[in-house]
C-alpha cells in the first residue's frame, strides 16, 4: 500500500476487468482516514480529529477509537457517532507517548476501514525540588516582607504566596512572582494591622501548567502589645510566638529607645519567655515617649547558611507628663541644686518643648528649647538683679495637646 496515506488523504476507486481487458464501470470512491492530534499537556489530554469517510458500503454506522501507550498494545478507547469526527481523550499520562488509530465501522454487515496511525508525545516536565520561606518581619511599622528562597537548580515557572488568618482557617493567594534567575524571592503584603494582627503565610512552587509540587511551611508575623495593666514607671510588654525558621528560634530580644534617640537591647528571652516587664523608673527624664521592638532570631543550623531574623512591629508607650516647679532660686547659695532655676519633669515630651524667663517689663531674660538647661540668673553675661520674675512654660503632654504654664519665681542673692 501506498504509505503517502500516513500524510495524505489518498482517494481509491475500483473497477472489474475482464479476460478481454474490458473494464466495468468505476466504483464509489473512498478516501484513507487521516487522523490528527493536538496534545494538551497542562490539560492531560488529547485531541483528535480525522476526515470522514464516505460510501460505507450500506452506510456507516460509527467511529471506534483505539490507542497505544509506549508502543504497548493497542486498547479500544471509546466509539462516536457517523456525524461525529472529532474526539477527546482525557486523564492521559503526560510522561507517555500514545499512538491512536481510527476505525470507520459498519455494524451491521461487519465492514470497518482503519485509518493511519498518529502519534503524540508531551514533552512535559516534571519539575522537583523544595523553597524555604526564610522569615516573615514587619517592615515600616506597617507592611510586612515576606523572603522565599529556591535553589538555581529547581526548575519551576511560578511562586504563589498565601495568606491566612491562622493556620486552620482558609487561605487566599496573595501575590505570584515568575522564575527571574533568582534565589530569594521578595514579597511585601500591604495595607494590614501589623500592630494588631499576626497573619499566617506560606509559598508554594508550581511548574509549567501551574501545579503545585512543592510547599514551604507556614510563619507569621509577630505582634508586640502592651498589657493594659502596666504601672506608672513600668512597661508590662507581651507578643505573639513567631512560627517559623527551619530550625527554631534562638532567643527574642527586646529592644527599646527613648526620645533621645538612645536605643537599646534591654533584655534576650528564650523561646519559651513572650513577655517582659521593663521598669523605667530612671528614664523619667529622657522624654515620655518609649519605643519597643521585638527581633526573633533564627537557630545558627540552617543549612542553607541562613541566620535571619524576624522584626516585630514597633509600639509606642507615652507616660504621663509630671511636673515640679520651684518658686525661689539662689545662683550663689551654698545647695547646688538650688544655683540653677529649672522645672523638673518626669516623662517630659521633649518635642515643642519652650522654657522663657521675663523681667518686670517683659524683657526675654532666659530662652531655651532644652529640656535640660535651666536660668542661672544672669542675662547677657550680667548677673540679674533679685527680684521676681515671670516664667512661661510650654510642653506637649501625652495626648499630644500643647500645655503652657505661667508661673513666678524669685532670685536671690
Amino acid at each position: 500500500m501506498n504509505n503517502q496515506a500516513d500524510s495524505a488523504i489518498l482517494e481509491y476507486r475500483i473497477c472489474a476487468i475482464d479476460t478481454c481487458r474490458n473494464a466495468s464501470p468505476l466504483g464509489d470512491v473512498h478516501h484513507t482516514l487521516l487522523p490528527t492530534a493536538t496534545p494538551y499537556k497542562c490539560d492531560s489530554m488529547v485531541v483528535l480529529s480525522w476526515n470522514a469517510y464516505d460510501n460505507m458500503p450500506n452506510g456507516l454506522t460509527s467511529y471506534y477509537i483505539f490507542a497505544a501507550e509506549n508502543n504497548g498494545t493497542y486498547f479500544f478507547v471509546d466509539s462516536v457517532n457517523k456525524n461525529t469526527t472529532s474526539y477527546t481523550h482525557q486523564k492521559v499520562n503526560t510522561q507517555s507517548i500514545y499512538t491512536y488509530y481510527i476505525v470507520a465501522h459498519n455494524g451491521n454487515d461487519n465492514i470497518s476501514a482503519s485509518s493511519a496511525k498518529v502519534q503524540v508525545e508531551f514533552n512535559r516536565t516534571i519539575s522537583h525540588g523544595n523553597l524555604l520561606l526564610r522569615y516573615v518581619s514587619v517592615i515600616n511599622n506597617k507592611d510586612v516582607e515576606i523572603a522565599v528562597f529556591v535553589e538555581d537548580s529547581i526548575i519551576f515557572n511560578n511562586i504563589h504566596l498565601y495568606r491566612g488568618p491562622n493556620k486552620n482557617s482558609p487561605f487566599d493567594k496573595l501575590a505570584t512572582k515568575t522564575k527571574s534567575g533568582n534565589t530569594n524571592y521578595i514579597f511585601t503584603d500591604t495595607n494590614i494591622q501589623v500592630a494588631q494582627e499576626s497573619y499566617y503565610y506560606y509559598a508554594v512552587l508550581t511548574d509549567e501548567c501551574d501545579e503545585i509540587f512543592a510547599n514551604s511551611d507556614t510563619v507569621n508575623n509577630i505582634v508586640l502589645q502592651e498589657n493594659t495593666s502596666s504601672f506608672a514607671d513600668k512597661v508590662d510588654l507581651q507578643w505573639t510566638k513567631y512560627e517559623g525558621f527551619m530550625y527554631g528560634i534562638d532567643n527574642y530580644t527586646l529592644w527599646r529607645a527613648d526620645q533621645t534617640q538612645n536605643k537599646q537591647i534591654i533584655s534576650v528571652n528564650p523561646p519559651s519567655v513572650l513577655t517582659y516587664e521593663d521598669d523605667i523608673w530612671n528614664l523619667s527624664s529622657t522624654g515620655a515617649k518609649f519605643y519597643y521592638q521585638i527581633e526573633a532570631q533564627e537557630s545558627s543550623s540552617n543549612p542553607f547558611g541562613f541566620q535571619d531574623k524576624s522584626y516585630s512591629n514597633t509600639i509606642e508607650i507615652s507616660k504621663e507628663t509630671e511636673i515640679f516647679i520651684p518658686n525661689s532660686f539662689h545662683p550663689n547659695g551654698s545647695i547646688l541644686e538650688n544655683q540653677i532655676f529649672k522645672p523638673i519633669f518626669s516623662y517630659l515630651n521633649t518635642q515643642n518643648y519652650q522654657f522663657l524667663i521675663y523681667n518686670r517689663w517683659g524683657e526675654i531674660m532666659f530662652s531655651t528649647t532644652d529640656i535640660h538647661q535651666g536660668w542661672d540668673g544672669t542675662s547677657k553675661g550680667k548677673t540679674a538683679q533679685d527680684g521676681v520674675y515671670v516664667y512661661i512654660i510650654t510642653y506637649q503632654n501625652n495626648e499630644e495637646k500643647i500645655v503652657q504654664k505661667r508661673g513666678h519665681v524669685t532670685l536671690i542673692k
